[in-house]
């Protein structure tokens, strides 16, 4: 298991996880090679683990592994097609890799999952 960082200014101890802005350098390598090795093999243990492959997908993210993280924010849509965070992390990636139709279709769909959320009453993380 992964090693917790200090927090810094703002950031309280937490395992090796990249934090919610994709862009955020704030994970050293070492962190990340940890976090990228711990999601693997919960993602390998269960083939309809989605939370391990959305974990997997975000530090291949901050690791700027494009294709890689796509396959694995693919795998957890799979199991969760409702899920407004791994849509917007696969949008985040069509993005950044210049599949600018794809990522304003994932936003169109992020869109639409937050207001149908807000409509039911579904608290939770919202990019």
């Amino acid at each position: 298991m992964p090693e917790p960082r200090k927090g810094g200014p703002g950031r309280s101890n937490e395992l090796a996880e990249p934090c919610g802005d994709l862009s955020c350098g704030c994970r050293s390598r070492r962190h990340l090679d940890a976090a990228e090795q711990e999601y693997r093999k919960a993602a390998g243990l269960k083939q309809r683990a989605p939370e391990a492959h959305y974990g997997l997908a975000r530090v291949l993210v901050a690791r700027k592994k494009w294709q890689e993280a796509e396959a694995e924010i693919k795998q957890a849509l799979e199991s969760n097609p409702n899920s407004l965070e791994a849509h917007y992390v696969l949008a985040r990636i069509y993005q950044q890799t210049g599949k600018n139709d794809d990522a304003l279709r994932e936003y169109r769909i992020c869109s639409a999952l937050r207001l149908k959320n807000q409509k039911s009453g579904i608290a939770g993380k919202q990019p």
